[in-house]
């Protein structure tokens, strides 16, 4: 929850809408009713793993399934993971390894989804 809510605050000092969720199952139920709104998201940062809940990966296998073209950040500390070595295999647009700097994410967002605004 720390985490999330320093992302949100800095993401929005960068002009971006934000929206947190805790895991997987939000992270779709979100996506799904933002879509509904014609209100799309531009971009996901997912964790791998998510402790009590579903992870990045299984997230958006389930998203893409309906939505082929989402983009979506994976972000975890375990270097050793296969997904990261194929994020693109794996449905993703992007890496982001733990730790990293918000200047690091503020850049990758930009470049996938476009200048806030």
């Amino acid at each position: 929850p720390d985490i999330r809510t320093i992302v949100d605050k800095i993401l929005t000092s960068h002009d971006f809408d934000v929206t947190c969720t805790s895991t997987g199952e939000e992270v779709i139920e979100a996506y799904y009713s933002a879509m509904e709104k014609c209100h799309p998201y531009d971009v996901l940062l997912l964790d791998l793993e998510v402790v009590g809940g579903m992870g990045g990966k299984d997230t958006i296998a389930i998203l893409r399934q309906d939505f082929p073209n989402i983009k979506a950040i994976v972000t975890t500390g375990y270097l050793d993971d296969v997904v990261l070595a194929n994020h693109r295999e794996h449905g993703f647009s992007g890496v982001l390894t733990k730790p990293f700097q918000m200047e690091d994410l503020v850049s990758v967002l930009r470049v996938l989804a476009g200048p806030p605004g």
